[in-house]
């Protein structure tokens, strides 16, 4: 998308429109006033439409405003409850089993 401060004349690879807020949602070549733009639909790189100028000055910004990270260690405790009923729940079954072998149940 393409934002003018005013409506502009623009040759899309369709037809002609008069707009301030040019979307790019077709592949072809877009005629706008001072420049030809390329739009491939398949590659986002190829479609940048951002200048050097302001990708040095997007860098520059994001340089001294750049954010420190420091890593730390936090420790959790693990949950044993479901082991535990695991267990619990291996040992009923066992003892149902030893039951059964011994013909009481």
């Amino acid at each position: 998308m393409i934002k003018f401060p005013v409506p502009v004349k623009v040759d899309t690879p369709a037809d002609t429109v008069t707009t301030d807020t040019l979307l790019l949602d077709e592949v072809g070549v877009y005629d706008v006033p001072g420049k030809i733009v390329a739009v491939n639909l398949y590659d986002e790189r190829e479609s940048n439409l951002v200048s050097s100028e302001l990708e040095a000055e997007a860098s520059n910004v994001s340089a001294s405003q750049q954010l420190v990270y420091s890593p730390e260690t936090i420790r959790k405790q693990k949950d044993l409850d479901i082991y535990f009923i695991m267990a619990a729940m291996f040992l009923v079954f066992l003892e149902l089993y030893y039951l059964r072998w011994r013909g009481e149940l």
